[in-house]
């Protein structure tokens, strides 16, 4: 994924919902990272973010969802690579804005490549696979559950996901895509 230093273009309505701007805050907008503070990327928010830009130029059902058929006939006559590819990510964005549990899908998937990311860099350190499954399960559910997202889940429920995801190697699978597991519950249980 390319790093532009600058807001992504629907940085207006972000900010509207999440109050972001000035923020040290990732930006995913297909194949680009937003980074508007130049802020350093560790490898394991670059597998983050690649999570969702992957995610949203497959658009993920998102056209067919909100019924935009003649947008996409149209779009195909014209320039069916960018225009799509455009109007997935806005969908996505729309959507990720607006629906709080389309959100924290969109950010359990990123947060297991991230969790993933990091015991594939720094595994070799642990002489305990199992402490450093849990020491970094712990540190990528605090985030996953904090304020930024909304406080849709909560850390325990965060940490037992990503836990559950490395068991089958989700995580691995996701963000190099490869074919998922069964889906994750997000509920309470």
């Amino acid at each position: 994924m390319r790093v532009v230093k600058a807001y992504p273009p629907n940085i207006e309505e972000i900010d509207a919902a999440f109050q972001v701007r000035g923020k040290p805050i990732l930006f995913a907008f297909g194949e680009i990272i937003y980074n508007p503070m130049g802020v350093d990327i560790a490898p394991e928010l670059m597998a983050h973010e690649a999570v969702h830009g992957r995610r949203q130029i497959a658009g993920e059902g998102i056209l067919a969802a909100f019924g935009q058929y003649d947008f996409l006939r149209q779009a195909l006559k014209t320039n069916p690579t960018e225009a799509l590819k455009r109007r997935a990510i806005e969908d996505w964005w729309h959507r990720y804005i607006n629906e709080p549990a389309f959100r924290l899908e969109e950010e359990i998937f990123a947060h297991i490549a991230e969790y993933a990311e990091l015991c594939r860099l720094h595994g070799q350190r642990w002489t305990s696979r199992r402490a450093m499954r849990r020491t970094y399960a712990a540190h990528v559910a605090r985030r996953l559950a904090a304020p930024l997202y909304g406080n849709l889940i909560s850390q325990a429920r965060a940490k037992e996901i990503l836990l559950d995801a490395s068991a089958c190697t989700e995580e691995a699978r996701l963000y190099r895509g490869g074919p998922p597991c069964p889906p994750v519950r997000v509920g309470a249980g």
